[in-house]
């Protein structure tokens, strides 16, 4: 999604208030910016959806610094 204030963001859809468009969003590190932060946000404002996340092997080097391991 575009956030107005974060940019290119993904999260997870938290809680969905159809009446009113809305949606409030998580993010699954413990270090995402929180939903009370960041606030409601319009339906319009998803731009995809992600189908599969693939996480690396438990022990990897992978971790948050990607595949390059920099």
């Amino acid at each position: 999604m575009s956030h107005p204030s974060l940019g290119k963001i993904v999260k997870k859809i938290a809680q969905h208030t159809p009446n009113k468009r809305q949606l409030w969003l998580k993010g699954t590190d413990p270090s995402s910016t929180s939903m009370q932060k960041m606030g409601a946000v319009s339906e319009r404002s998803i731009e995809g959806v992600v189908l599969y996340s693939l996480a690396p092997p438990a022990g990897s080097k992978l971790g948050k610094q990607g595949l390059t391991g920099r």
